[in-house]
């Protein structure tokens, strides 16, 4: 199987071990836990896009006789690990910001410390759009996942960088509640992400799927009904569909069978087998994993 997005990840790996740094080092001189918390959110992202690059070495790997299919379903449990990561830096980010209310520490502003920051905050920025721009070419469910990571990231900077300018203008404990509410924002993103992994994890109704093949079949008026339509998930560029299909009598099953592959390979769909119902001996279950 090919990747069209190793490069992407490598990017990203070196974009956000230079935010960490910058962060890390403005957290320390600045003894700001906000951006403290930001810096070590950005080397989580380091780590776990790393894994995913790894990752996309099994991608490239071609189909065995013991995996038919290839290694795609690897991506679906990349995703689950970087959203685990990101769920659980956001849990020591909130027991952190705990300690900080109770027991508040002064922050040291320097402007040029918050316009550094901004800086960074527009970088993540600029790379959630390069990933958005990247996830529409190649359909990636991990390069989705750094997207969102990236955009939420955004905005995490944002809340840091307010905090930082603010903590001593309003009181210390600021810092102490503003890292909470960051680390609050990263665990329910990680939760969201936790659950949508584990759904294509599990295997889910594949609905677009299903209504690409239904729309071709309409195409044909009423020539061919679909009396089963499975969709068999091997990763994101190797699902494969199984249709049970039902045709007039002495209708040329080769040429229907040879329209409605063309139509939905057109649409950059997927390996697709087809039965017809008098003559198949295979029951698939509707959009199974």
């Amino acid at each position: 199987m090919k990747t069209k997005y190793s490069g992407s990840l490598l990017l990203a790996v070196v974009v956000n071990f230079l935010l960490f740094v910058v962060k890390l080092y403005v957290g320390l001189r600045t003894n700001s836990l906000c951006i403290y918390t930001d810096s070590i959110n950005n080397l989580l992202d380091t780590l776990s896009i790393s894994l995913a690059f790894c990752g996309t070495l099994f991608l490239k790997k071609a189909a065995t006789e013991k995996h038919p299919f290839g290694f795609g379903r690897i991506e679906y449990i990349l995703e689950f690990v970087m959203s685990v990561l990101i769920t659980l830096t956001g849990a020591s980010f909130a027991y952190n910001s705990i300690v900080r209310l109770t027991m508040p520490t002064p922050v040291w502003f320097y402007e040029r410390y918050a316009y550094l920051i901004g800086a960074t905050c527009l970088v993540k920025l600029g790379l959630g759009f390069f990933f958005l721009y990247r996830y529409k070419k190649t359909r990636s469910d991990v390069l989705k996942t750094v997207m969102l990571d990236s955009f939420m990231d955004t905005g995490v900077t944002a809340v840091a960088l307010v905090s930082f300018t603010l903590a001593n203008k309003i009181g210390l404990a600021l810092d102490g509640f503003m890292g909470l509410v960051i680390s609050l924002l990263i665990i329910i993103s990680g939760i969201k992400l936790i659950c949508t992994s584990v759904s294509k994890l599990l295997g889910t109704q594949d609905a677009q799927t299903t209504a690409a093949v239904q729309a071709v079949l309409e195409k044909l008026g009423t020539a061919v009904t679909a009396k089963e339509i499975g969709v068999h998930d091997y990763g994101a560029e190797a699902k494969v569909a199984v249709l049970v299909l039902k045709a007039p009598q002495g209708a040329d099953k080769a040429a229907l069978g040879a329209q409605i592959k063309a139509e939905l390979r057109a649409q950059s769909f997927i390996n697709i087998h087809i039965e017809w119902e008098e003559n198949s001996c295979l029951k698939p279950k509707a959009n199974q994993p």
